[in-house]
């Protein structure tokens, strides 16, 4: 039998964990919950909500710290020009 897909569309991290809480997040990045939830609402960050409860997938925190991670080495980078 074939699969269509081994990829899950949510896939645990390194710590085993799918997804994690906007104050989480806010611990494991150091960006505030409510710059967080204005992303959110930007539409800068896709949240998973379950019961009333924004949930941020693995995924997407590992894209998010990503894009800061390049978007910081680029003003880095501008700045010393």
């Amino acid at each position: 039998m074939a699969s269509k897909s081994n990829r899950s569309p949510l896939n645990p991290d390194s710590r085993g964990r799918v997804a994690y809480r906007l104050r989480e997040v806010s611990a494991l990045t150091g960006i505030p919950a409510s710059t967080l939830r204005t992303m959110i609402r930007r539409g800068d960050l896709n949240p998973i909500t379950s019961f009333g409860v924004w949930l941020i997938a693995s995924e997407e925190l590992e894209g998010l710290l990503n894009t800061r991670l390049r978007n910081g080495t680029s003003r880095r980078s501008n700045n010393n020009d």
